[in-house]
């Protein structure tokens, strides 16, 4: 049978650290606080799957081009099962223009180590997907 696992502080202080490692624009401290096989959906990304460190790195160097910059912000943090619900706004900025959107992330941190994140437009999406049960591993 599978182990049930509670969330931690430890938990929401690593998705804390995640946003502020983002927000200080320090990649490589980020990445490394994910899973080499991290599975990533960001809000941005129009339903792509991102696996791994390096096409995240990739992703994150392409957002962040020819005059646009992205910034994911989080101000509520939730536990919720054994996911993280991370509740804020992405920022967009394209030389004067400047698009705030809400946006909420959900979370599987296991030892300290991000193994997933999916970026929902709305926090009732989110909340709703991290309240599913877990697909089995394949």
């Amino acid at each position: 049978m599978g182990q049930t696992r509670v969330r931690t502080g430890d938990d929401i202080e690593t998705v804390r650290r995640y946003f502020d490692l983002y927000a200080r624009g320090l990649t490589e401290p980020l990445l490394a606080l994910l899973h080499p096989e991290v599975r990533m959906v960001p809000i941005a990304a129009d339903g792509r799957v991102l696996v791994g460190r390096d096409e995240v790195r990739r992703f994150f160097s392409e957002m962040n081009r020819d005059g646009v910059s992205t910034e994911p912000y989080a101000c509520r943090f939730v536990s919720h099962g054994e996911r993280v619900v991370a509740i804020g706004s992405l920022r967009q900025r394209r030389f004067s223009e400047l698009r705030d959107r809400t946006g909420a992330w959900v979370f599987e941190v296991r030892d300290g180590v991000v193994h997933s994140i999916e970026g929902y437009a709305s926090p009732a999406d989110a909340i709703e997907a991290a309240a599913a049960p877990a697909a089995l591993p394949s």
